[in-house]
């Protein structure tokens, strides 16, 4: 049978335990929220005639290839005023408007440093795509394609 001190001693030792196991589980939790939270809220597709955007408000932009009056990329940017949209600190998307380029289609994930700006005969988007490299490739494939189709 157990004496007084060991029996404190093994409650003590549980509770000790039980409060590693609540942190652990605690910074699990909040690691499973953050890596969630810096996914893309939008997507990016090309297709054979257009590069299709859904925001996250589930809006869809077809950008066709022979409708890109310019394309340029950026490493900064600076988004202006939400006009209509959804943002988070992973993530901006819908319709804003600053000095530059008046009001137009906001679809970023913020952790990434390069943005495409696209000006189309239907107004002006503003898009990165998963990193930094696939935003770049993206630039390059539009300017591409906004070549060949000039």
């Amino acid at each position: 049978m157990r004496n007084a001190d060991s029996y404190a001693s093994g409650l003590n030792h549980r509770s000790f335990r039980g409060y590693v196991y609540s942190g652990l589980i605690l910074i699990a939790a909040v690691s499973i929220y953050y890596i969630t939270q810096g996914s893309c809220a939008y997507d990016v597709r090309g297709t054979d005639g257009a590069l299709e955007i859904t925001t996250a408000d589930k809006e869809v932009f077809d950008i066709p290839y022979d409708g890109i009056v310019s394309v340029e990329e950026r490493t900064s940017f600076t988004p202006g005023d939400a006009v209509k949209a959804k943002s988070n600190s992973a993530y901006k998307s819908g319709t804003y408007r600053n000095e530059e380029l008046g009001e137009y289609t906001l679809a970023v994930t913020n952790r990434i440093d390069r943005y495409i700006i696209a000006e189309t005969a239907d107004g002006t988007i503003v898009f990165n795509y998963d990193n930094s490299e696939t935003t770049h490739s993206m630039y390059e494939g539009l300017v591409k394609m906004k070549a060949d189709n000039s």
